[in-house]
């Protein structure tokens, strides 16, 4: 008998423990519907904002394609004007060495095979000139 007294004993403290866990299992139960409802409130916030974040993605992805073909417009335009703007030196440098202007010093008018740089009276107005067309000098007033 006492075997069975200390057997109903022992079940009765297992009991008693399997009643204590079960009850904190309950309230940590009630703890977790609480925090699965955080959890989904904290994962839609993080869906939106990573909608949001691939939009603006998108939108800067698309910027920058337009700003990376505006900078190839301009280089090209860019080197296409560097190109005209040497022709026009080229052009100018001709025309300049092609005139035929008054040397003071011989009273004559100079052959062509004389330098520009002889010609004193007009060498600040053919600097300027060139200057000019160079795009270094703002236009000439008063010279």
């Amino acid at each position: 008998m006492k075997v069975i007294e200390n057997q109903a004993m022992k079940d009765e403290e297992r009991m008693e423990i399997q009643e204590l866990h079960l009850k904190e299992l309950e309230a940590a139960s009630e703890k977790y519907p609480e925090k699965e409802d955080k959890y989904e409130e904290e994962s839609k916030l993080l869906s939106e904002k990573l909608k949001d974040t691939e939009t603006r993605t998108e939108f800067a992805e698309r910027t920058v394609a337009k700003l990376e073909k505006t900078i190839n417009d301009l280089e090209e335009k860019f080197a296409q004007t560097e190109e005209e703007n040497v022709g026009l030196h080229q052009t100018l440098d001709q025309t300049l060495n092609n005139l035929t202007l008054y040397n003071p010093k011989r009273k004559s008018l100079v052959p062509t095979e004389t330098p520009v740089s002889s010609f004193l009276p007009c060498k600040k107005l053919l600097l300027l000139l060139h200057l000019r067309f160079a795009g270094n000098v703002k236009p000439i007033m008063n010279t």
